[in-house]
């Protein structure tokens, strides 16, 4: 991402009171790589043109009676800005009247020590960066339901690429006869650095490898960098589910999303991006001795430890994914499929493994620290969320600023 700062004073102030603070921020900004444009006075100092060839602009307000200068730059380039105000020279002041003018456009961050500035823009850098790559990205959909995408989704332009079950069908006869012993011999070593295949027939790996590289290839040859499916149809048309599949995807690198739902986009590729870790689709299914259950029957074979495939809960069909999530603090996520809202709330996971017969495979166990749990699952948005690890809200709220978007927290902590 490519970041430029635009300092701005005023004549009214005498340039012995500014100048040295400037070349603090300088010192400090280029560090991290961020560019500078020149010294802005007046409207004759401005390069709209250099300005508009970066991601992202840094208004650098380094004196009062600024606020008109850097709001005429904004509006020219007509994209979201930040303004980075001190405590002197009635530097903040101006900041406050920017932000008043340009409202949600202006995100403002404020400090009397530029380390703390500088270390807040790595966060927010750290958090676009994040975004990045869901940008015009395209999600394979394999099934016959008619893909939903929510605002979100429309707004960074990703693009489904449908593939019906009797189209997906036809592709797997095409490459059957590449599924021999030896591919499917090292299809089956693979799976078992992450898992045990101890009471797996050789016909059930075969037909999983068989998806698996259907699956990898439509993903090649489409361009696609996700893939979900409609996962019941599936099971009906082909008698096992793609729970280890996408499970492998996840741990390669690729974005798997279940059930076909493709509101989960945005925080499973976040999630990877900001944590290095997958994030897991999971559903919600209640309280468990006064915590939050959160299963799922597939889940990136990476992320749990003593993972073992067991029947599909719902369908007794093979076969899913069992396994146990390290303890921790954990963020969930929703984004709403019909409007611009982001849902968050921050758990920690106390308990993780296959405990319950009645539920999904992969099992976390989950208090939210001073907080009834049912009165919190009354607030919920939906029933997929993406556990994420770690904390990721202050992330998340400089994203969702950036896509004009709603962060709504369940609960207040």
């Amino acid at each position: 991402m490519r970041i430029i700062a635009v300092p701005i004073a005023s004549r009214k102030h005498d340039p012995s009171t500014y100048l040295k603070l400037l070349h603090l921020f300088k010192s400090k900004f280029q560090e991290l790589g961020i560019e500078f444009h020149q010294l802005v006075l007046d409207e004759r100092d401005i390069d709209i043109e250099k300005i508009h060839g970066y991601d992202l602009t840094l208004l650098l307000l380094l004196t009062g009676g600024t606020a008109k200068l850097a709001q005429n730059i904004a509006e020219k380039i007509r994209r979201k800005v930040i303004a980075v105000a001190h405590y002197g020279l009635n530097s903040l002041p101006s900041a406050l009247t920017l932000k008043s003018r340009l409202r949600n456009m202006c995100l403002l961050l404020h400090s009397d020590l530029v380390d703390d500035i500088a270390k807040s823009v790595v966060r927010i850098c750290r958090s676009l960066q994040g975004l990045l790559p869901c940008y015009r990205g395209r999600v394979l959909y394999i099934g016959n339901s008619v893909p939903r995408k929510s605002p979100l989704l429309e707004h960074l332009g990703v693009e489904v690429v449908k593939i019906g079950l009797s189209e997906y069908l036809d592709f797997t006869r095409e490459i059957k006869s590449s599924v021999d012993e030896e591919s499917t011999r090292v299809f089956s070593t693979k799976l078992t650095t992450f898992v045990r295949l101890q009471g797996i027939s050789s016909d059930v790996v075969r037909e999983l490898y068989l998806h698996y590289r259907a699956i990898t290839k439509l993903l090649k040859e489409r361009k696609c960098d996700a893939v979900t499916i409609d996962c019941f149809n599936f099971i009906d048309e082909f008698g096992v589910t793609p729970c280890v599949v996408l499970a492998l995807l996840l741990a390669e690198g690729w974005t798997a999303l279940c059930e076909g739902d493709l509101s989960t986009y945005i925080p499973v590729k976040v999630a990877t991006e900001l944590t290095g870790r997958p994030g897991w689709i999971c559903n919600v299914c209640g309280v468990r001795g006064g915590l939050l259950a959160l299963a799922h029957c597939t889940i990136a074979i990476n992320l749990c430890e003593d993972a073992i495939l067991l029947p599909h809960f719902e369908t007794g069909k093979p076969i899913s994914v069992g396994g146990r999530l390290k303890l921790g603090t954990y963020t969930l996520v929703r984004v709403d499929e019909s409007s611009r809202n982001v849902y968050v709330v921050k758990v920690r996971g106390v308990a993780s493994g296959v405990m319950f017969s009645d539920i999904c495979r992969t099992q976390l166990l989950c208090e939210i620290p001073g907080h009834d749990v049912r009165a919190v699952i009354d607030e919920f948005n939906g029933n997929h969320h993406v556990v994420t690890y770690g904390d990721v809200i202050e992330y998340l709220k400089y994203i969702t600023w950036f896509l004009d978007a709603r962060l709504v927290e369940y609960v207040k902590q």
